[in-house]
């Protein structure tokens, strides 16, 4: 019954993406919360899935219409064998602009910033870390019985990463805080990052 309300939870920003010059990537409208047109055009480059390696690829073209005219291009990598889900976004524009990575974790899950490198070699790390990229960040990922997923970012620019509170909904009329992760730059453009989450190193503390 809350149009705002709904309004804020169909956004850009609370959903596990990039955000872009504080943009959405499709037009909404409070006042118009039953529509949405397909400004995104969003559509799939690749799918494989082998024994040892899931691989996805898509892009969305919801961003085309600012100055920058950004084509956001992410893949999927789930390394089945070493247990690490490999996340790379490729923001294919030109200029400088204002970008902001979110990631809504589930009710019960903390996120802390850490230090310190990867534990043990990442067989796919090489293949996919964007050039020019280095560590930037490293996070850890904890749920309630005190199982720690460390995750690792690797950039060619500096982010800052923040934890903020937000909200869940499960279900209509109910919602419940979480922490939001999120990324944030301002940089020139084309732009790759690469987000490791290390299933296989998790550990309990």
């Amino acid at each position: 019954a809350d149009l705002e309300e709904r309004h804020r939870f169909r956004s850009t920003a609370s959903h596990n993406t990039v955000r872009i010059a504080r943009a959405e990537q499709n037009w909404i409208s409070a006042a118009a919360p039953f529509r949405t047109p397909d400004n995104t055009r969003a559509r799939l480059r690749h799918w494989r899935s082998q024994p040892d390696l899931d691989e996805f690829e898509g892009e969305h073209f919801g961003y085309q219409r600012l100055p920058v005219r950004v084509v956001h291009r992410r893949g999927f990598y789930l390394d089945k064998v070493e247990a690490a889900l490999y996340l790379v976004d490729h923001l294919l524009g030109r200029g400088q602009v204002p970008l902001e990575w979110f990631f809504h974790l589930a009710p019960g899950i903390s996120a802390l910033l850490t230090s310190g490198p990867p534990q043990r070699q990442l067989r796919r790390l090489a293949e996919l870390q964007p050039p020019r990229s280095v560590l930037v960040s490293i996070c850890a990922l904890k749920d309630p019985a005190g199982l720690e997923v460390p995750l690792f970012v690797f950039s060619p620019v500096a982010l800052a990463a923040v934890v903020d509170a937000g909200w869940a909904s499960a279900r209509y009329g109910v919602r419940e805080r979480i922490p939001v992760l999120s990324f944030r730059a301002e940089a020139n453009l084309p732009l790759s990052v690469l987000f490791v989450f290390d299933l296989g190193a998790a550990r309990k503390n």
